[in-house]
């Protein structure tokens, strides 16, 4: 959906950005053409409640994970999206990784 951001920006910045107003980031990650992916922004994250819910309380963050745009990690280094996700063993999608006000994960969805 639009409301996803991109990991253009410093993770941290993010953090730090969702923190001040009092939210979580997700970190979404997916490949192009996963039915699964779509399932969930289509069908899940369609749904007003949930996607009402989800925006008051989180930024997310779409991670393409064979992606290679550049994403400034949560330590601050240049990485790729590709990099970024074999870092943090995702290996089935969509994976959610909730981080906590201080970019610690807190929670991971591993699938759909």
């Amino acid at each position: 959906p639009d409301w996803f951001k991109s990991a253009f920006l410093g993770l941290r910045e993010y953090v730090a950005e969702a923190s001040g107003a009092n939210q979580l980031v997700i970190l979404y990650f997916y490949p192009d053409g996963c039915p699964y992916c779509a399932q969930l922004v289509n069908t899940n994250f369609a749904q007003r409640d949930i996607q009402q819910k989800t925006r008051q309380q989180f930024e997310v963050i779409a991670i393409n994970m064979w992606g290679d745009r550049e994403v400034v990690d949560l330590a601050g280094s240049n990485t790729t999206e590709k990099r970024f996700s074999v870092n943090n063993r995702v290996q089935y999608t969509p994976t959610l990784l909730f981080l906590n006000e201080k970019g610690k994960s807190i929670f991971r969805a591993n699938g759909y």
